[in-house]
């Protein structure tokens, strides 16, 4: 919610950068199933190089494109989250008795609390991105090999599936185990 209030943009972005980056993943495979199909049956060089040329552009776009995201919006964005963050903890502790930072105990977990508020929060959303690419990914690509190969396809559709439950269930121990240690 706070994220969505200090800087609506960023979520947005994040995961439409993710279904770039997982269609940039489909579209590598395609290009790779294209240039060996038109290797084998004999395409001109006029053909194979058209194919390498649009693949080459389409590259550099993605180059361009990451390197915005990582090097100028992310950081942007999280300097952005993070101060409104600090302001609202500031806020809330100017509000607090004052004999409460006496107590050690409370100024370390408020410093803890302003330090993992940002971290938690920039990291969650940047997770999802990270989700939207493997998960589009791994369709598209499934898709694409499942023209190639049923059988390919469907093994690759139940190892995913498997892996998405194994990781649910271990982000859920380590989760489990974070609230405790904490």
């Amino acid at each position: 919610k706070r994220v969505l209030k200090y800087s609506p943009s960023y979520l947005i972005i994040v995961v439409s950068f993710g279904a770039h980056r997982g269609l940039f993943a489909a579209v590598s495979t395609l290009y790779l199933k294209y240039l060996l199909e038109f290797l084998n049956i004999g395409k001109t060089f006029k053909e194979i190089l058209i194919l390498i040329l649009t693949f080459a552009l389409l590259f550099i776009i993605n180059s361009l494109t990451s390197n915005w995201f990582y090097h100028f919006f992310v950081p942007i964005k999280h300097e952005t989250i993070l101060k409104e963050l600090q302001t609202d903890l500031f806020k809330k502790a100017h509000t607090l008795d004052l004999q409460k930072y006496d107590d050690p105990n409370f100024f370390n977990d408020f410093i803890w609390a302003m330090d993992q508020s940002y971290e938690q929060t920039t990291g969650l959303i940047d997770q999802l991105g990270v989700f939207v690419t493997s998960l589009i990914a791994t369709f598209s690509i499934t898709g694409i090999l499942i023209n190639i190969d049923l059988f390919l396809g469907v093994a690759i559709i139940s190892f995913a599936a498997l892996r998405l439950y194994e990781i649910s269930k271990l982000n859920k121990v380590w989760l489990e185990t974070s609230f405790e240690t904490n």
